[in-house]
């Protein structure tokens, strides 16, 4: 049974390291060129609606590419750069549980990604212009749908960091991710192509940005129910692997 306290404890100080690296110095400098030239375009008032859409597309885009690959990289480092730098022991001689210890990693790996991709998308809807019409449902969606995604990232990242070296787990995560919905289309019903997570599927921008109607409710279930299955079976395939793992 994994207790919530210890998990926590673990999430905080994964933060506190976060911030004190300064990790977000590299997306930020991005998106801050990134709304420097949509503060640009609303400046001189863009006319043309192709122009204004693109734009917001390319926010939007950008904010969760970049928050996808934030979590990425800081799941995949997680316990090789401990176990390299020998600062994991001491947490592990407390009476803490190794799945607790993976879970509080995961947990704030997954609200990093989900603070960076809300700090650059909010600014991207209020800067972008607004030539045509966009449907507020949809964009509820759109960001709601980056919660499960960023979580189901974090897990099978953090899974396979566990399995391979850093590098190689960071390139096979990064192409589950990145390449799961080209292959899943390029082998159809294929098996085992059709099993592989494809989280491009909770990325509603270009539904967004060509003022596309909201999901049905039913698919959004299933799109979320989903994301969070493959969220638990990352989770249990880390915990599995940590815990046979020798210290």
């Amino acid at each position: 049974m994994i207790r919530l306290s210890p998990a926590i404890s673990v999430a905080r100080a994964v933060l506190l390291d976060l911030a004190r690296r300064r990790d977000l110095a590299v997306a930020g400098i991005f998106m801050a060129a990134m709304l420097l030239l949509l503060a640009i375009a609303r400046g001189i008032g863009i006319e043309d609606p192709a122009t204004g859409t693109f734009l917001l597309n390319l926010g939007l885009s950008s904010a969760a590419g970049l928050a996808w690959i934030m979590v990425l990289l800081l799941a995949a480092r997680q316990f090789p750069e401990e176990l390299e730098n020998r600062t994991l022991y001491p947490l592990l001689a407390r009476p803490v549980h190794r799945a607790e210890v993976l879970v509080g990693k995961w947990i704030a790996c997954a609200l990093a990604g989900m603070g960076l991709y809300a700090a650059m998308t909010l600014p991207v809807l209020l800067l972008a212009p607004r030539l045509e019409s966009y449907d507020g449902l949809t964009a509820l969606q759109m960001v709601a749908l980056q919660g499960p995604a960023l979580m189901a990232i974090a897990a099978w990242s953090m899974a396979f960091s566990l399995l391979l070296p850093k590098g190689p787990a960071l390139l096979v995560s990064g192409a589950l991710v990145f390449a799961a919905g080209p292959l899943r289309r390029f082998g159809e019903d294929a098996f085992p192509l059709w099993l592989l997570p494809d989280v491009s599927r909770l990325d509603l921008v270009l539904r967004y940005t060509d003022g596309i109607g909201p999901l049905p409710a039913p698919d959004v279930v299933r799109l979320v129910v989903c994301a969070l299955v493959w969220t638990l079976l990352g989770l249990s395939a880390g915990a599995w692997l940590f815990g046979r793992k020798k210290l």
